[in-house]
């Protein structure tokens, strides 16, 4: 036996010494069932502390001809199986663990050598008249075993992405290791002499370099586990079963604990739960075997949409993600969905494969990244909980007035991105408005059932917290009372007089009659026919002419209870200015939203000007950026200029540490400037 070639299976002896072992051995099962075919190269990528470590070393238990294991597999899972004795201890192994190379190596640049030299001279000592003392190569030395003597290996290579994450800006350490793992693992030669190939770390294979080395691997991840899902970490009812023997509450321990969603099944932090049982203190173990620093670099990356990302998902929702654009390159990361999709490898976020999103899956994680979020120096998460805090305090007072203003707020001012067109929107406001209760608070169930219906959100209080803070259920109503009138898209068609050109409407009104220039063109009423009927009303037979377009809406009972009306616009006159508030807080942070028009000189919307219009801030604030909604626009977002797109734009400042009288002023050629004057207090 060796240290690396052939090793005991002392390793593995640790783990089942220890005061809880779960029985993972079934996974051998699948392992034996693979060896000697295609899928016998496997790279099985999970977080850390989530028994990689003691996986790798089953694996050399139970294979490795350096020992014999039967007595310690004996009444373990895998000895049920058929083909126990058929593959147990009958192979040379070798497990090299990168993580242990790269520590004892002066240098990185040093650690393939040493890695291919410590199992050189072994390989030599079992096999020394087969290989040469000049023996070139580890791969060639792996050939001419196999030639000589017919014997294959299996290969356990523990932490396989050490060198891809810690060396990732040093090019000649990674062409090294790329090259070494391409000449044990690529082409025809390597499948001659190695019967499984298992690799285990953090992060899938690079998609780039790596990926050319190894696309004949299988890969098993947080974002897929596929069959191996049930080896990645502890199941729900491994975790029913540790309860009940150490008598932990077992709710309380999934609410901390749980929520990564593997194939089907329920997950949970193998190192956090024996931590719970054994130590009965319910807090984050994480921080105790890894810091979240970690963490910190990758969320003040300054990607557009990361920041709100992550506060709606420390407030309790789902944020769809990409995770095709990562290149499994922690040098690579150039989005919001990289970084999120990194967060998942490292265990950081949960992922739901059929919904494509990334959550945080439980209270241990929700409290590291709360921790590593203070200490990016997000300040205006600072302003943010506060103003969170005071929602939380009105809904516990039963102040309705207060909490639908206070949410308004929260909506405006952080969550502006988000707008109320469906229920999900307005369910992802109403998430990041609560945010302060998660301190109070469990990650709110949604859509729990409850009687004949299902409640949208649920806040259970943490054990702690149920003398002073009840729990309380958000529903989410639509106001079907509520007066919606709209006509699209506008009536200013220059060149299509006396042509066909439909009206849209849109009402909450079951009938509305369509008039042009005072001319009836009948009444139209909502139908289930198809989904456009269903919600909106159409005039594919209206005949352009300037003038006036008017919509009468009737309720169920035949009453005229709504007009709306929509006039042709005329000549481009001048800009006009709306801010969504006139007041800001002088902290250098507050920002106002401002609607910018090009209209003719009864104020009617230019819905054809493109025409290119200069901002300018004067006094207490800043211009910071302006948008125009035209997804081919190229112009950069922060110069202060920007073309209108169909005759408007929104423009953004933010105030300064000083109170004062902010003046925003927008130019443009042909029309008169356009001023809105606001206040930072």
């Amino acid at each position: 036996m060796g240290r690396f070639v052939n090793p005991n299976n002392s390793a593995f002896q640790v783990a089942l010494n220890s005061q809880i072992y779960v029985d993972k051995t079934g996974m051998i099962a699948y392992t034996n069932r693979v060896l000697g075919t295609m899928e016998g190269y496997i790279c099985n990528s999970r977080p850390r502390r989530f028994g990689k470590f003691i996986t790798a070393n089953m694996l050399t238990a139970y294979y490795s001809k350096g020992c014999d294991s039967e007595a310690i597999f004996a009444g373990l899972e895998i000895s049920k199986s058929a083909d126990f004795k058929k593959h147990l201890n009958k192979y040379d192994v070798i497990h090299i663990d990168v993580q242990w190379f790269l520590a004892n190596c002066v240098d990185a640049a040093h650690v393939v050598a040493y890695i291919a030299s410590s199992v050189l001279a072994e390989l030599r000592e079992i096999y020394p008249s087969v290989l040469p003392e000049n023996a070139a190569t580890l791969p060639n030395a792996l050939s001419q075993v196999k030639e000589k003597t017919g014997q294959k290996f299996i290969i356990i290579i523990d932490e396989w992405d050490v060198l891809i994450r810690d060396e990732a800006a040093n090019a000649k350490v990674q062409e090294d290791y790329i090259n070494f793992l391409r000449g044990m693992f690529k082409e025809t030669e390597p499948t001659k002499c190695i019967q499984l190939a298992y690799l285990t770390g953090i992060l899938p294979i690079r998609k780039e370099k790596t990926q050319s080395a190894l696309n004949n691997f299988d890969e098993f991840t947080m974002l897929q586990a596929y069959g191996l899902a049930p080896y990645v970490g502890f199941t729900e009812d491994e975790v029913k079963i540790l309860c009940d023997k150490y008598g932990r509450d077992y709710e309380k321990v999934k609410k901390w604990y749980d929520g990564y969603l593997l194939d089907g099944y329920q997950i949970y932090n193998p190192r956090a739960v024996v931590s719970v049982m054994t130590k009965g203190k319910f807090r984050s173990y994480w921080s105790e075997t890894g810091s979240y620093e970690v963490v910190i670099p990758l969320i003040s990356m300054n990607y557009d949409g990361l920041k709100p990302a992550i506060i709606e998902m420390l407030s309790g929702a789902e944020v769809a993600v990409n995770t095709a654009t990562f290149k499994n390159d922690p040098a690579k990361i150039a989005s919001k969905d990289d970084v999120i999709t990194y967060l998942i490898h490292l265990g950081y976020l949960g992922y739901n494969e059929d919904s494509e999103t990334a959550f945080i899956p439980n209270e241990e994680i929700r409290q590291e990244l709360i921790t590593a979020v203070k200490s990016s120096n997000w300040n205006e998460l600072i302003g943010f909980q506060e103003e969170s805090r005071k929602l939380l305090m009105a809904t516990l007072a039963m102040d309705a007035k207060r909490v639908a203003a206070q949410i308004e707020k929260i909506h405006s001012e952080f969550a502006s991105s988000i707008r109320y067109n469906d229920e999900n929107s307005l369910s992802s406001t109403i998430a990041i408005a609560y945010l302060s209760a998660m301190q109070y608070y469990f990650k709110p169930v949604r859509e729990m059932p409850s009687g004949t219906g299902f409640a949208d959100f649920v806040y259970v209080p943490k054990p702690e917290y149920r003398s002073t803070y009840p729990a309380f259920v958000i529903e989410l109503k639509w106001n079907k009372n509520a007066e919606t009138l709209h006509i699209l898209p506008h009536w200013t068609w220059p060149g299509r007089e006396g042509e066909v050109t439909p009206v849209f409407v849109y009402t909450n009104y079951p009938t509305a009659e369509l008039f042009i220039n005072g001319k009836s063109y009948g009444k139209q009423s909502k139908n289930n026919s198809s989904l456009k009927s269903r919600y909106r009303l159409m005039w594919m037979d209206a005949v352009y002419e300037p003038g006036e377009v008017k919509v009468v809406a009737y309720n169920k009972d035949g009453k005229a209870v709504a007009e709306k009306t929509v006039r042709t616009a005329g000549k481009p006159h001048h800009i006009e200015l709306v801010s969504n508030r006139n007041e800001l807080t002088a902290d250098g942070k507050d920002l106002a939203y401002v609607t910018v028009k090009v209209v003719d000189k009864d104020s009617n919307l230019c819905p054809t000007d493109s025409r290119l219009i200069h901002f300018s801030v004067k006094g207490a604030g800043k211009f910071r950026a302006v948008a125009n909604g035209d997804p081919t626009n190229l112009e950069q977002f922060h110069l202060p200029k920007m073309h209108a797109f169909h005759g408007m734009l929104t423009a953004i400042v933010q105030a300064g540490e000083i109170a004062g009288d902010l003046v925003l002023t927008a130019k443009a050629s042909g029309v008169k400037t356009g001023t809105v004057h606001l206040q930072a207090k």
